[in-house]
């Protein structure tokens, strides 16, 4: 969490009474949290599924965590409680471009060999 948004969670408290009670923006960014959560969890489901009929049974929950995820977010957006920075169209192509030549997006190992497993798998250190 950034300094700039627990501030603005620090006021909002305040600004919600003495009860002690959540403002809409910190119970937004719970809702959010909570529903980015479920999807990942339904995601490890549905690669672990054997049977087809119950991996699309979790496909079809997850989907509406992730449509519950986006209501959330554009709330939060038209609120202006979660801002996005834009990279214009040459910041999309540079990105793009990270993943055309296999470069590492996010420290994971994808992309460029650095040593593979005895399966052919890159290894990762967790």
């Amino acid at each position: 969490m950034s300094m700039k948004y627990g501030r603005q969670m620090g006021q909002n408290r305040q600004m919600s009474g003495m009860g002690g009670g959540l403002s809409e923006q910190d119970m937004l960014h719970d809702m959010l949290i909570t529903e980015k959560y479920l999807s990942e969890v339904l995601n490890n489901a549905i690669l672990e599924s054997s049977c087809n009929q119950t991996r699309q049974m979790f496909k079809s929950l997850q989907d509406n965590a992730q449509e519950h995820a986006q209501m959330i977010f554009e709330e939060m957006s038209d609120q202006g409680w979660y801002n996005v920075q834009g990279t214009g169209s040459m910041g999309m192509q540079q990105q793009g471009g990270r993943f055309r030549s296999g470069g590492n997006t996010q420290g994971y190992g994808y992309g460029r060999s650095r040593g593979r497993g005895s399966r052919g798998y890159e290894s990762r250190n967790w």
